[in-house]
């Protein structure tokens, strides 16, 4: 490997990113062997007349992003990610459609019917739209191994599928190798990404709208203590449903579980709740939390709908699945949402302008699980 000739001088602020960037350049150029013994930190620091702090910032970068491996010990050596040739945008297919390569990051528990139905609208949406749309799928359990596959793979466009409020390292990855990126399920983490996701608030008002055409003025709602866009945006859509329908919102009426307590804990908040406020109905706003009122049903001697009617957030065989019964269920669009992804990963893989937030609304499917008060009106 020839000598690395930095270009000087050298910005006064933030100069790490400018000798990461001509670092990368040099690799590019060279294309070294994967292992090769790269350049240190003082001798980066000598060529670049940088400080040694600067330069080992730069080199934490590299090798964050897979461009150099550093050894405890042994030093730094070239990363697999300095060897992956430059993949072409939009090959095309023999048949004429164009062939879009998808990446999709998901985080470790992600629930696999959610990608499946996602999926699923991403098949519908290639066809509609002439695409070819090829899923690589990878999980963020492993970091290292994550980035490996991203660097490996190079795919055209990246779909993160998600509800964290900060950037993946999957998407600052993919950005850093010019790979364009949407976000599935949440609204936009940053103003650079395109985002589609479902309105939450519309979502718990015709929940609230189903509720009260069947008689029932003492509705509930029940959330998570998690610091996720989708519980305000579903606790903001209770309020205004409640307020929509002349009735006085009041918070002693939303129930928040804590997700870090015990489930027998669980089950005892729930029972005082009901106790203390008598509602005739819940609305969940977040369904895994059905499991505690499943468990309450079975210990205390409550029938749904009988007793209380229930109506959850979540795609009805999930739902069914943590309550036990076909429950009333709003679905959340996610075959839609995969279905406007193939449609945006042709136009971002082309380079195109997209809308910065598609918001789609949620449906109500009926079940089981709400007893009507009275005859609907």
């Amino acid at each position: 490997m020839r000598a690395f000739a930095p270009k000087t001088p050298m910005p006064k602020y933030r100069a790490f990113e400018a000798l990461r960037d001509q670092l990368i350049d040099f690799l590019l150029a060279e294309q070294p062997i994967v292992g090769e013994k790269f350049f240190s930190v003082r001798e980066l620091a000598k060529t670049s007349k940088l400080s040694h702090v600067t330069v080992y910032r730069a080199m934490k970068e590299l090798a964050r992003e897979g461009w150099v491996e550093q050894r405890s010990g042994q030093g730094t050596f070239v990363g697999p990610r300095a060897a992956m040739p430059v993949v072409p945008r939009r090959l095309q297919r023999t048949d004429g459609r164009s062939l879009v390569r998808l990446g999709m990051f998901s985080p470790p528990r992600q629930l696999g019917w959610f990608i499946q139905l996602v999926l699923e609208g991403i098949e519908q949406g290639a066809v509609e739209h002439g695409l070819s749309v090829e899923p690589i799928i990878c999980r963020e359990d492993d970091q290292t191994a994550a980035r490996r596959r991203l660097a490996q793979t190079r795919p055209d466009v990246l779909a993160y599928i998600g509800t964290g409020n900060q950037p993946p390292f999957a998407v600052g990855d993919a950005e850093t190798m010019g790979i364009p990126c949407m976000i599935l399920g949440h609204p936009g983490i940053s103003a650079k990404h395109a985002s589609i996701y479902d309105d939450g608030a519309q979502g718990t008002m015709i929940a609230l709208r189903h509720l009260l055409e069947q008689g029932h003025r003492k509705i509930g709602l029940v959330l998570a203590t998690l610091p996720q866009w989708f519980v305000y945006d579903r606790h903001e859509g209770y309020l205004r449903g409640l307020v929509e329908a002349g009735l006085e919102p009041s918070e002693r009426l939303v129930h928040w579980i804590s997700t870090e307590a015990s489930p027998e804990i669980k089950t005892e908040r729930l029972k005082a709740y009901l106790h203390r406020e008598k509602p005739t109905s819940l609305v969940f706003g977040y369904a895994e939390e059905l499991v505690t009122l499943r468990s309450l049903v079975k210990s205390a001697d409550i029938s749904i709908p009988r007793d209380l009617s229930v109506v959850a957030f979540g795609h009805e065989s999930h739902v069914a699945e943590l309550l036990g019964m076909r429950a009333t269920s709003v679905r959340r669009p996610f075959v839609e949402m995969g279905m406007h992804a193939a449609a945006m990963a042709g136009q971002l893989a082309d380079g195109q302008v997209v809308p910065q937030d598609i918001v789609l609304p949620c449906s109500l499917v009926e079940g089981e699980s709400v007893h009507p008060l009275r005859a609907a009106v």
